[in-house]
């Protein structure tokens, strides 16, 4: 494509993921690498975990106001940090994972996202998939209710279902018969070109069956050829890892159906984010620098 990527998107990233030390609270990290975030103008998105230290909240704050940069609360990193689960059949359990996310939504709106994202949990040993299924449509309308106070939306982010994370909401067809159910203005969905071959789904079975909910998209990658590397599983190492099923190519056909399926196109400006991770002994920059150079081939394949 000729046109410009910005016309038809907001270019992000998943801050955390790129720099591993943020998601530790390493306050140091967070504000150096929102800093270099907001001085990097090849993005004009930002995907935020919660940031517990509030003078460090206050910082990073002020840096992205005067960024101009769209920010996002990603709430993931609490749901599988704190082990909550959504999607429990037991009460307390699934309360508390409803009451930790209807806090986080402060959060959310301190830092000037309009919406939170996070994912489904596990399926419980001894339950069965109607009855988490249930609890994860009450907990979503709870959840989608409380956000509307707020005027945010909820986001929910399709995973594996079988290998890593395995969520009870993975496959697409699945997650959009979800939101149907849910059935709230304020609700949408979130499919990653890295988990799609972690749930056997090419672009068009991962794109088309959610086009009327899709609010978020990732690009990213995965590796499942040895489960001895570092890199195995939902661990979104970079793009064109030897092994590995992401590259340019798969990275051009994802945004082709992102045409397709009209989630890009003229007149909207969705954020799409890479979710990229360092390997050990890999650089954050490096490994942001590799994304980039995969989008900008890909871009101008589509």
């Amino acid at each position: 494509m000729q046109e410009s990527m910005y016309k038809y998107l907001k270019m992000g990233f998943v801050h955390f993921m790129a720099y591993p030390a943020a998601m530790k609270q390493d306050n140091k990290v967070v504000l150096e690498s929102v800093e270099a975030s907001c001085k990097d103008e090849y993005f004009t998105a930002i995907e935020l975990m919660r940031i517990l230290d509030v003078e460090t909240r206050r910082k990073a704050k002020a840096m992205l106001d005067q960024s101009g940069m769209t920010v996002c609360h990603a709430a993931q990193p609490v749901v599988l940090g704190g082990k909550l689960n959504i999607n429990s059949v037991d009460g307390a359990k699934r309360e508390e994972a409803v009451s930790v996310l209807t806090k986080e939504l402060d959060l959310c709106q301190e830092m000037g996202s309009d919406r939170m994202a996070f994912l489904a949990g596990r399926l419980e040993e001894g339950a069965t998939f109607d009855d988490a299924w249930k609890a994860c449509v009450k907990s979503l309308q709870e959840l989608c209710d409380a956000a509307a106070r707020k005027k945010l939306g909820i986001t929910l982010e399709t995973f594996d279902t079988d290998v890593d994370k395995c969520a009870l909401v993975g496959k697409s067809k699945q997650a959009a018969k979800l939101a149907q159910q849910v059935d709230r203005e304020n609700f949408g969905l979130m499919v990653d070109l890295s988990h799609a071959p972690l749930l056997g789904e090419g672009p068009a079975e991962a794109l088309r069956p959610v086009k009327d909910y899709l609010v978020h998209a990732h690009l990213g990658n995965c590796y499942t050829a040895d489960k001895n590397n570092p890199a195995w599983g939902d661990q979104h190492p970079r793009f064109g890892l030897p092994g590995s099923p992401n590259g340019v190519k798969e990275l051009t056909e994802w945004l082709r159906m992102l045409f397709e399926i009209g989630f890009l196109g003229e007149g909207k400006q969705p954020v799409v984010s890479f979710e990229v991770k360092p390997l050990p002994g890999e650089n954050s920059e490096i490994v942001l620098a590799n994304a980039k150079r995969a989008m900008n081939e890909a871009w101008a394949k589509v």
